[in-house]
């Protein structure tokens, strides 16, 4: 894998793909957009074409990552646990052991049951809400006075929940889950309509979520 210079607002999301997360999803897309990052997801990426390969390249141009635990029970439809998001943490854990990945969990303190090797880390706790993902985020990567608030983030959040409907319908989905279309569609509009009403610093330019990475 050729090695490739991190962009520095660029966030890489691993998060759960399910029904019962989509709310958090959004949260997660509309807290790190406000805050001036650019959220990217192997949701994004192809399924059927050197995956692993490709999800190590788009971490490796991702200069944070996030990587959220809270999806510990077996999964309803086959009674079994999910690994790809550990997996992931370990990845990125492997390539760099300073604070650019950040751990999200939850509920306090069941990471040291889960995964008693981060013991010690700090974990940040979303409570399963759209508001403990946008409070964990604010807390998280604010700095400067020009920072918006929790207010902001949340009438954000509103904003994207809104516009998540008709991208959805558009696409002829009913999760954004189901195609890497409605993630970038999302993450676009976001970027470019929303920035200048909440005060956003300016992203770099996101034509190329137009196609695939």
């Amino acid at each position: 894998m050729k090695t490739q210079k991190a962009n520095a607002n660029w966030v890489f999301l691993n998060i759960p793909y399910d029904a019962e997360f989509e709310q958090l999803l959004v949260a997660y897309v509309a807290g790190t957009c406000a805050l001036g990052l650019l959220p990217r997801a192997a949701l994004e990426l192809p399924t059927n074409r050197n995956r692993l390969q490709r999800i190590l390249e788009l971490m490796s141009q991702c200069a944070i990552s996030i990587h959220d635990l809270s999806r510990v029970d077996l999964d309803k439809k086959e009674s079994l646990p999910r690994f790809n998001m550990p997996f992931e943490l370990g990845l990125a854990v492997g390539r760099s052991v300073d604070s650019n990945w950040f751990v999200v969990e939850a509920e306090r303190y069941r990471l040291q049951k889960t995964l008693s090797d981060l013991n010690g880390w700090e974990v940040l706790v979303h409570e399963n809400s759209p508001e403990g993902v946008l409070r964990e985020l604010l807390g998280t990567f604010t700095s400067g006075n020009a920072a918006p608030t929790m207010a902001q983030l949340l009438q954000v959040y509103e904003s994207v929940s809104s516009r998540t409907v008709r991208i959805k319908k558009n696409r002829g989905v009913s999760l954004i889950v189901q195609t890497p279309g409605a993630f970038k569609d999302i993450v676009y509009w976001l970027s470019s309509s929303q920035r200048s009403s909440f005060g956003m610093r300016t992203l770099v330019p996101l034509l190329h979520l137009r196609h695939s990475v």
